[in-house]
């Protein structure tokens, strides 16, 4: 409905049959929907999409599987919501909890322009990395056996090195790429008992596979893809001017069942930051027991994203 298809479903939810045929309905239905798999024998471009999967879950298609970030949208959800919302090519959208960074790459997929903020450093390198890593993909790969060259002595027993030889990476996406591969080494070695170099090279790997799939599928597919802008910031303190955007995809913290310090906090340490202050900045991680919940209440007041929407 929200494409301009007048329909009827059929088979048990398992088809539709369109009413109001024509070539660009079809095309429209092709290039911009989700869960589909064909439109009059046509493969949607979403199914050509979810082919380029390293992973076990039809959720992580691309480089959503990239860093494993608890209560993360569904990104076919998204791309839904993208449509029935009636944001079209060149739109703009924004997310005020942009996490680690679904939204945003869905977004880019349709050609939908992103702007996020996320008051977590670790959510806004994931995001980065995710929309931004496929146009410097051959620079990440020219990188890559120099980087391991000078890694691999210190990998294990002096791992902090590592930041130091990023340093000398000029360009930010490509820094930000590896800096992140390292984080999802850190993040195995923790909570997975893995050996870090090990998991360091084999995840490196699939990130640059699922970077290649990526950069594959925009091609093949002729995909334009939407500008993203991603920064740190506070919900609370949005800086964007009044109608400046064309609509808002967001679902607020589960800071009262999630605490985002807490289970991140083996990265955030390694990236240099410090639990006790960082935690004063998030919206619902404070306190404890009812005032804990009023807290996240009066912070989520604060929060009207309705006032820059156009």
């Amino acid at each position: 409905m929200a494409l301009g298809a007048d329909f009827e479903v059929t088979n048990g939810l398992r088809e539709f049959k369109l009413k109001n045929k024509s070539k660009e309905l079809n095309d429209r239905i092709v290039k911009r929907s989700s869960y589909f798999k064909t439109v009059e024998q046509t493969f949607t471009d979403y199914f050509h999409i979810i082919q380029k999967n390293r992973t076990r879950s039809v959720n992580q298609y691309l480089t959503h599987w990239i860093y494993p970030y608890k209560g993360k949208f569904h990104p076919q959800m998204i791309r839904a919501l993208l449509n029935i919302i009636g944001l079209k090519e060149g739109d703009t959208v924004f997310e005020p909890f942009s996490g680690s960074g679904t939204t945003a790459l869905e977004a880019q997929l349709l050609d939908i322009n992103f702007i996020g903020i996320d008051i977590s450093p670790l959510c806004v390198l994931q995001g980065k990395v995710k929309t931004k890593s496929v146009y410097v993909i051959d620079e990440i790969l020219k990188l890559k056996n120099t980087l391991l060259s000078k890694l691999k002595p210190s990998l294990f027993n002096q791992e902090h090195d590592f930041y130091k030889v990023l340093k000398d990476i000029e360009n930010e996406d490509v820094r930000d790429f590896y800096t992140l591969a390292r984080l999802l080494a850190v993040s195995d070695t923790v909570r997975r008992g893995r050996a870090f170099e090990q998991s360091f090279i084999k995840n490196l790997n699939l990130m640059i596979d699922s970077v290649k799939d990526y950069k594959e599928i925009t091609d093949k597919l002729h995909l334009r893809l939407g500008d993203i802008n991603l920064q740190e910031g506070d919900s609370r303190k949005i800086g964007l001017p009044g109608n400046s955007i064309d609509g808002i995809i967001t679902s607020p913290p589960y800071s009262i069942a999630l605490d985002y310090v807490e289970n991140d906090a083996h990265s955030l340490e390694d990236m240099g930051y410090k639990l006790n202050e960082i935690r004063e900045d998030f919206v619902g991680v404070r306190g404890k027991g009812k005032e804990r919940v009023e807290l996240y209440n009066n912070d989520m007041v604060k929060n009207n994203f309705y006032k820059i929407a156009a």
